[in-house]
């Protein structure tokens, strides 16, 4: 994901640079973003009905942008906006 999302903003975006180092988190841990340090990372497969939360941004000159979103990982569309609607 971080590598799509830094090729969109450079490319169509016109961004040359990252506000901060993208992020991502899914599953048990979904809600800690910084889950996972050098000792120990955080190396989990998402896993098919995890949510995945994403922290990223890039600079446009001087504006450091910052997006945070999250996606339903299944390959069933029905199942993502079940989760949606409680």
């Amino acid at each position: 994901l971080e590598s799509v999302f830094l090729h969109h903003c450079y490319f169509n975006g016109g961004c040359r640079l990252t506000g901060y180092t993208p992020i991502s988190a899914s599953g048990p841990n979904g809600a800690i973003l910084h889950y996972g340090h050098a000792s120990a990372p955080n190396n989990r497969q998402t896993q098919e009905g995890d949510m995945m939360l994403m922290d990223m941004g890039c600079e446009y000159y001087r504006y450091g942008s910052d997006v945070s979103g999250w996606v339903s990982v299944c390959s069933n569309d029905a199942h993502g906006r079940s989760l949606l609607q409680g």
